[in-house]
């Protein structure tokens, strides 16, 4: 057998603060799809003073739908983000920058297998009498000039010695929801399919600054999961926790970098959720040595980081290091690879999910997203 890498379309377009559909084939074997993403920021730096200064943070929902309704993925684009980290031990190869009208280019990776090119998963040809990919960009005219494209690129395993596809993974938003302080959230997850992982994506609320009001795992404060109506218990502590356990089995911490031109004392996500160290380097456009030194607030271990100046034609290049990519924990059952060894809520009775937030004022106001992946058998 062997993988061919399809150009399926080039160019396309995406529209501005609308949903922008395109059909895919359904007669062919699909192990996974890469989008290629190219926006243009507008003039004028519209983003220097706000937190969410990167394209992929307006992809708000990527969707492959089957036959007109049948939901197999459905993710905003920094949740693939992090899946294409934890599938395979790498960020996807994005350039976030925001000086002067740049570009800014995602390379978004769709797997439908449990990691890229996975010759066991896939969905087979003619499984699916039609599929659709949807994509959400919720970007307006004041942040981003039109002229959105995005090239759709098809993995296909083809060839004589093609194992039987064992099934495709089912991605998607289960629950999402605000939060409140001191508040719990009751979730009993569907008994479908054997679930691989559950994904949790949360978001602290930003100040008046775009500082995030408190950290990551101040919205998940306690996380409950329990089998059997509740009289098995698979885990009940924090979300701290659980990212450095995640960090151990990713093999040590995380880097997101970018090119920044940010108003001084504004805040700007840095990629990861709790950041451990930033790294900061002087970089000019006039062609003169910068005249400022770049300064980052000190020991600042949130999602977003705050320049303490700005000064025109002088952008910055960032490196952050820590975890929680794009403010995602991977909470897995997969440590094996095969299937029948993840967690089958058929058999495990009540599957259910007790999330609490911290009590406080700094910590209401967030967004938690609770996304489940799940294996649709072929």
């Amino acid at each position: 057998m062997f993988w061919h890498t399809r150009t399926y379309k080039t160019s396309q377009s995406v529209a501005l603060n609308a949903t922008t559909k395109y059909d895919l084939p359904s007669n062919v074997n699909i192990g996974s799809i890469w989008l290629k993403v190219v926006s243009q920021i507008d003039a004028g730096n519209p983003f220097a003073g706000i937190e969410k200064w990167r394209s992929i943070d307006y992809i708000d929902s990527v969707d492959i739908i089957a036959n007109g309704s049948d939901v197999i993925k459905s993710l905003p684009a920094t949740v693939l983000s992090a899946l294409c980290f934890y599938d395979e031990g790498v960020f996807p190869p994005d350039q976030h920058r925001e000086y002067s009208q740049p570009y800014m280019r995602n390379n978004i990776l769709i797997n439908f297998g449990r990691f890229f090119r996975d010759a066991n998963m896939y969905i087979p040809a003619g499984k699916y009498s039609s599929l659709e990919l949807q994509i959400k960009f919720s970007g307006t005219d004041t942040g981003f000039q039109d002229g959105i494209t995005v090239d759709i690129l098809i993995e296909q395993p083809e060839g004589a010695g093609v194992p039987s596809s064992l099934g495709h993974m089912r991605t998607d938003v289960f629950r999402d929801y605000a939060t409140i302080t001191g508040g719990i959230e009751y979730i009993t997850l569907p008994k479908r399919e054997l679930i691989r992982r559950v994904i949790f994506q949360a978001w602290p609320d930003v100040d008046g600054s775009y500082v995030e009001d408190g950290y990551i795992f101040d919205q998940l404060r306690n996380i409950k999961f329990t089998l059997r109506s509740g009289t098995v218990e698979v885990y009940n502590g924090s979300m701290e926790h659980l990212l450095k356990v995640e960090a151990m089995n990713a093999g040590g911490s995380m880097q997101k970098t970018g090119h920044i031109y940010h108003t001084a004392d504004i805040g700007f996500y840095s990629g990861l959720g709790y950041v451990y160290s930033c790294i900061l380097g002087a970089g000019t456009k006039d062609g003169a040595v910068a005249a400022v030194i770049p300064t980052i607030e000190a020991d600042m271990n949130k999602g977003t980081q705050k320049m303490e100046a700005y000064t025109a034609d002088e952008p910055a290049t960032y490196q952050v290091i820590g975890i929680a990519p794009d403010n995602c924990l991977n909470f897995r059952f997969d440590n094996e690879p095969d299937p029948q060894t993840w967690l089958n809520p058929q058999a495990e009775g009540d599957v259910d999910l007790t999330l609490t937030t911290r009590t406080g004022a700094s910590y209401a106001d967030g967004n938690v997203k609770v996304c489940l992946d799940t294996l649709v058998p072929a």
